[in-house]
């Protein structure tokens, strides 16, 4: 699955992103959400575990719905994310890292 160290180097991206902390997310409630990653146009899915280990890193749970290689329609669900409000949108909106990850 993740190969080479990239779990560390991921921590490293992720540490590197977020710096101090993300003011915004901190800010929300502490309150447990379940989100979805879905495509916007056609595609074909790349990323998808770098993307969910991020995600694990701040504690999240994922469920990985189309693997690598698989093609997507607009609007497809790719993963679902489980977790903190603050954390998923600490991975998702600061830095942009585990959506970046998928599109490549």
């Amino acid at each position: 699955m993740l190969s080479f160290n990239s779990k560390k180097q991921l921590s490293q991206f992720l540490a590197e992103d977020i710096g101090k902390g993300d003011i915004t997310s901190a800010l929300l409630p502490k309150k447990r959400i379940k989100v979805r990653i879905i495509s916007r146009e056609s595609a074909i899915i790349g990323g998808a575990a770098h993307a969910k280990q991020i995600f694990k890193m701040k504690g999240c749970n994922v469920r990985i719905l189309k693997k690598d290689g698989s093609k997507v329609s607009p609007n497809e669900t790719i993963m679902s994310i489980t977790g903190d409000a603050g954390k998923i949108l600490t991975c998702q909106k600061r830095n942009y890292l585990a959506v970046i990850l998928l599109s490549e």
